[in-house]
């Protein structure tokens, strides 16, 4: 399969990283040349919009909209093969993240992080710990080392050291990150609507009885609840201090990550969501953070 660069050639025309000639064409344009207006051009060329600063060795894919550019350098976002790289001064929101821990105990605090859709986020990354560590951020494709990926600057933080990493995703869902130096440590970046939008207006669901329950790191609370079989439950969860949560409710099997389960929405940090359950059968059905699996509790169906 031809990258940029065998696309040009095979058409007798030319790509580098720094002159182009077209198909058919007999002029060579190379960086700095001056443009019909008398600016100084420069080769560039944008993947979706997103500026691809390793260019020739991009491989085209059905879909994609590629934008050659011959002049003024224009602003956007680099696009490189394993990673996409945001300018700084494009970030409107900071957060904060410590990465702690040697190999397989690296972990991330905290290891669930709440973005909205469209903004453009830095995390600012304290590696609190006796050993180099990195953050790589998957894309929307839910791959590693694929050109949406974030990379933390400097990719290998050292120990004690600083870094920091800018991200933006298009849409709303959830984004796994890991330690460059460690892929067994992992986490999540739970991806929210645009701020400014808002839900269409709805009925809340009919519920026959209501529940509060707070979330926190380590504890649901309360962290049992009641219920009659049969009767639909309102749950109201609230995610207290920095962390996200959601309720995932392990059905009739007892076993969680099965078709049987019930699992509320993500909430986020100082958040609250209604979760309706109905549970027919009497029994005790256990219940964790997927976040936070130590957080967990119990529903009693009389």
């Amino acid at each position: 399969m031809n990258n940029l660069k065998g696309y040009f050639k095979t058409g007798q025309g030319k790509l580098t990283d720094s002159e182009i000639r077209s198909p058919g064409f007999s002029k060579t344009w190379k960086n700095g040349d001056r443009c019909d207006d008398g600016t100084e051009g420069t080769l560039q060329v944008f993947l979706n919009s997103e500026k691809l600063n390793d260019f020739t060795r991009y491989i085209p894919k059905d879909g994609d909209i590629l934008r050659i550019v011959f002049g003024p350098t224009e602003e956007g976002d680099i696009v490189e093969t394993d990673r996409t790289i945001i300018s700084e001064d494009q970030a409107t929101e900071t957060l904060e993240m410590t990465i702690t821990g040697v190999e397989a105990d690296t972990a991330f605090n905290p290891a669930a992080l709440q973005v909205s859709a469209e903004e453009v986020v830095r995390l600012e990354i304290l590696n609190n710990s006796d050993i180099s560590h990195g953050l790589r951020v998957a894309g929307a494709d839910g791959k590693y080392d694929t050109a949406d990926d974030f990379v933390s600057t400097p990719d290998i933080i050292p120990a004690g050291a600083k870094g920091f990493l800018i991200m933006r995703f298009a849409a709303a869902g959830q984004i796994k990150f890991q330690d460059s130096t460690a892929n067994e440590a992992t986490g999540t970046i739970i991806v929210g609507e645009p701020k400014g939008d808002s839900p269409s207006p709805s009925a809340s669901p009919a519920a026959d009885a209501d529940v509060a329950i707070e979330g926190t790191e380590d504890a649901f609370v309360p962290s049992e609840v009641s219920a009659s079989a049969g009767q639909t439950v309102r749950i109201t969860l609230t995610a207290s201090g920095r962390f996200v949560h959601n309720v995932r409710i392990a059905g009739p099997d007892e076993e969680y990550e099965t078709d049987d389960d019930l699992v509320s929405d993500d909430v986020a940090p100082g958040e609250t969501i209604p979760f309706i359950v109905t549970l027919d059968k009497p029994g005790t059905y256990e219940f964790r953070c997927d976040f936070h699996t130590q957080t967990s509790g119990t529903i009693v169906v009389e």
